[in-house]
């Protein structure tokens, strides 16, 4: 809730990690939010990056998106290519969701 007579014109802050496989797409249930008063920031885990090597393209590291799908519902998307060069089956991406007043 927004403080009386402060400055801050943010509502509330939710934010979590979400681990999953490759090329899935995951649902979170998150409080009630006004769509139109929200964005929503999908942090890719540290150090990675998505860029074409060698003339091909491939995924290094992750890459994920998402959007609101309801007022209570962020949906959650990895790449679906894990790129030659990733040992893992799983990859995490950092999710916040920012309301405004």
């Amino acid at each position: 809730m927004a403080v009386i007579g402060s400055s801050t014109a943010i509502k509330s802050i939710q934010k979590g990690t979400v681990t999953s496989a490759f090329n899935t797409e995951t649902d979170v249930t998150i409080s009630a939010v006004v769509i139109a008063k929200t964005t929503v920031n999908i942090l890719n885990q540290p150090g990675s990056n998505c860029s074409a090597q060698g003339g091909s393209y491939y995924m290094i590291g992750i890459c994920a998106g998402g959007y609101l799908s309801s007022t209570t519902n962020l949906k959650l998307k990895t790449n679906p290519n894990q790129g030659s060069n990733i040992n893992s089956n799983s990859n995490v991406a950092h999710w916040e969701v920012i309301e405004y007043v």
